[in-house]
């Protein structure tokens, strides 16, 4: 079996279905991990939080957290 890489890969569609929207106003459950697509069409997982770090005081409704204490805020993700 032929192993390819991302440069290797040409013509690849993928469909996604059953996606919540952060626009809509659609959070996940808290610490939930989740397949984000992110605005500039790439993909990352997160745990979404809503503590006090992660909603900056209550500035925003949460962050999906990531390995090594990093996070995304819900602004930079599309679904």
């Amino acid at each position: 079996m032929e192993e390819k890489t991302a440069n290797m890969a040409e013509n690849i569609r993928v469909t996604f279905t059953g996606f919540h929207y952060i626009k809509d106003g659609d959070y996940p459950n808290d610490f939930e991990v989740c397949l984000l697509i992110l605005k500039d069409n790439s993909l990352a997982a997160g745990c979404w939080d809503t503590g006090l770090y992660a909603t900056e005081g209550g500035k925003q409704p949460g962050a999906f957290r990531q390995a090594r204490g990093y996070f995304i805020d819900a602004d930079y993700v599309k679904a």
